[in-house]
Parts: C-alpha cells; sequence; structure tokens
C-alpha cells in the first residue's frame, strides 16, 4: 500500500515499456530534476522513506533518515522509533543514491516509474519490475517528510543522551551519589561516569551522561550492590537535539 503521506508533491510520472524513446525521455527528467537538486547545495536534511517489496520486515517500515553532509548518520522507525539495525541500513536511500538508483534502472527494468519533487527535484516515487517474468522483483521506494537542515541554525541547549534515576531495590531510597559505571555507544569508545558525595551531590537530583545518539549499552555500579547492565538503548535524535532516553534503574544490595 502506498503511504499517502511520503508521496505529497510528486507530480511527474514516467513508465518505461522497453522502448529507446521512452528511455531517452526518462533520462532527460532525470538530468532535469537532478540538476535542480545539486542547483539547491543540499547537504543536510530529514526524510521518511518506505519501501514495498518482498522483503524482511526491517526494511518496509515507514523510517526517518537524518543525513548530513550527504551521508546518513542516523536512519529509526517513524512508528517506534527503533533505530535500523546496521545489517539493513543500506535499504534505504538518500537522495544522491535515489537518482543513482532510478539512473541504473532506466536501462535494466522492463517497467519504470518515477515521481519527482516539483520544488527540490528528489525522485518521491521509483516503481520497478525488474523482469515481468520473474516473481517477486518488483519494489516500490517512497520519499517524502523532506525538511531541508543545511542552513539550520540550533540553539546552543545541551540534552543528554541519558537521564538516570537510581534507586535501592529493597528501600527506594535514591541511589543518584556514589554510583559509576560507562556507556558505550555502537562502533565508538566506552566513556565512564563517576558521582560521589565530594562533589556535594544530592541523591534525588537526576544523573545526565552522554552527548550522543544510536544504540548503546550502559553499566551502573555502586559499592554495596550487584551490578547493573542494560543492552540495546535506542537513542534517536533530529538535526539539533538527542531524544533524552529517561531510564530508572533498581540497584539490588549484595
Amino acid at each position: 500500500m502506498v503511504n499517502k503521506k511520503l508521496t505529497l508533491g510528486s507530480v511527474i510520472l514516467l513508465t518505461c515499456i522497453g522502448c529507446n524513446s521512452d528511455t531517452n525521455e526518462q533520462q532527460q527528467i532525470l538530468d532535469q530534476n537532478q540538476a535542480k537538486w545539486e542547483s539547491l547545495n543540499i547537504t543536510d536534511y530529514t526524510l521518511t522513506q518506505r519501501r514495498s517489496c518482498f522483503c524482511v520486515p526491517e526494511v518496509v517500515q515507514p523510517t526517518v533518515l537524518l543525513i548530513k553532509d550527504n551521508q546518513t548518520v542516523l536512519s529509526y522507525t517513524e512508528q517506534d522509533e527503533v533505530i535500523v539495525d546496521k545489517q539493513f541500513r543500506s535499504s534505504f536511500l538518500t537522495v544522491n543514491e535515489l537518482f543513482s538508483k532510478v539512473n541504473a534502472l532506466i536501462d535494466n527494468s522492463e517497467s519504470l516509474t518515477v515521481e519527482y519533487h516539483p520544488t527540490f527535484g528528489y525522485p518521491t516515487l521509483i516503481s520497478a519490475d525488474i523482469d515481468k517474468q520473474m516473481a517477486d522483483d518488483e519494489f516500490s521506494i517512497n520519499s517524502g517528510g523532506f525538511v531541508n537542515t543545511t542552513d539550520a541554525v540550533c540553539p546552543e541547549i545541551f540534552t543528554p543522551s541519558f537521564t538516570l534515576n537510581i534507586i535501592d531495590n529493597d528501600t527506594q531510597a535514591p541511589l543518584n551519589c556514589d554510583v559509576y559505571g560507562r556507556f558505550q555507544f555502537e562502533d565508538k569508545e566506552a566513556e565512564e561516569f563517576n558521582l560521589d558525595t565530594s562533589n556535594q551531590c544530592d541523591p534525588t537530583t537526576p544523573i545526565y551522561i552522554g552527548s550522543d545518539f544510536g544504540i548503546a549499552n550502559l553499566t551502573v555500579e555502586s559499592d554495596g550492590y550487584n551490578i547493573k547492565e542494560i543492552e540495546n538503548i535506542h537513542i534517536i535524535a533530529d538535526y539539533c537535539h538527542i531524544k533524552t532516553q529517561n531510564i530508572n534503574i533498581s540497584l539490588t544490595a549484595k
């Protein structure tokens, strides 16, 4: 089913039926729209994308892409904000990759429909059937929800990756002081944190740590308590700010 939200603004419809005139026309319209896109010098943007195909469930959900310097730095499902697993991230394409996909399909598909955004020129819909004699090879890619952030100015507000509230599992007493631990984001070095009473710590004040987004693992320790480990914490962001994860942790005494 085509996601109507993602196809608003699409204005050009082309169908390839294998003849040279159609192929030439598609190439000309592709070139015109790609030139329009390139003239705008857009390097940073967000985009929502949905693929329809005979594929694994992970690649057919509407997915938000955060692109900086023409590279995808974050992709997560629109509905539940789960970051896309690394093995499936290449299924979601930047605008430049969408143009490359269309260019390859013009000469390598038996049926091709492409729609372009009237202002920005990027492909809002790519629908292709590679070989009509083969089953299950057709697919479509809908792209929309476009926001140009190339010249965006972000307010200087710190938003942490995590807000931790730690309590004693038995007494429910706050333990946000005299705790320490570490966290590690995917493909990055681990970072440590340490809070103690020498810094006039208030045990009821939440702990703010981290300044990144992605999939992270967290370990919290306190003397006299068992270690608490939390894995696969998904922290998303928009162009300016991280969406902080509020985490409540109960430590059990040894």
